[in-house]
């Protein structure tokens, strides 16, 4: 008999999809929190994924969410870093992949970040736009030695003598960077040995951007390079 008086104040809402889902939670949430008499509001729910979604939903309303599980590590700056090199050297050093380890600003290589954006700037426009390319980074370093010798025929923007030695000193250092995952990779596996050559390649890539100050989730990374 005290069942129907206990769920009483409880409502059940069955959602079509997930951002269905989400965005009525958040909607309920924004409303408990809207009303004149001021109230906390807890959301409970052992899905990160749908938890991620409702903050998303909430930031729409500026409402900050302060959750308990934090941010997975995956899903940190860091984790998102380490993500993008590994699908670098996966891909064989894509052009597509190449810009955008490139375009982080995070990603220092030694040279510095300002020399780093520079240096990607004319591989863009230089050797990326309006070409096909050989594969990897052999292939970016022909494109831009062609297009400084003007053996190409209609390059986004010509690159001088000087641009030209700015992008292959940033594919050098690039190329440096990833050496020991690339010599990983090249041979048999082993799960040691890859933290380790991971931790060394991203520490050279975050060489020369100490100004940006860390990364969110750097240290439990380093963390987990010294487990595996």
């Amino acid at each position: 008999p005290a069942l129907p008086h206990s769920f009483a104040d409880v409502d059940l809402l069955v959602a079509r999809n997930a951002e269905e889902e989400a965005r009525a939670v958040a909607l309920t949430v924004r409303d408990a929190l809207a009303r004149e008499t001021p109230q906390s509001v807890a959301v409970v729910t052992p899905d990160q994924g749908l938890a991620r979604r409702i903050s998303a939903e909430l930031a729409r309303f500026a409402i900050a969410v302060d959750d308990a599980a934090g941010t997975p590590l995956a899903q940190s700056r860091a984790g998102r870093l380490v993500r993008q090199v590994i699908t670098l050297v996966v891909g064989h050093c894509s052009a597509v992949d190449v810009m955008a380890l490139l375009r982080h600003r995070h990603v220092g290589l030694g040279l510095g970040r300002a020399q780093v954006a520079v240096g990607a700037n004319a591989l863009d426009f230089g050797a990326l736009r309006g070409q096909r390319l050989a594969p990897g980074l052999a292939g970016l370093r022909a494109a831009v030695k062609a297009n400084v010798a003007r053996t190409t025929k209609f390059p986004a923007r010509r690159l001088s003598a000087e641009d030209g030695a700015a992008v292959l000193a940033v594919l050098d250092a690039l190329e440096a960077a990833l050496s020991p995952l690339l010599m990983l990779f090249a041979g048999s596996f082993d799960l040691a040995a890859f933290a380790q050559a991971l931790d060394a390649t991203v520490a050279a890539l975050r060489a020369g951007t100490e100004d940006a100050g860390p990364l969110e989730g750097e240290r439990e990374l380093a963390a987990l390079f010294d487990q595996l």
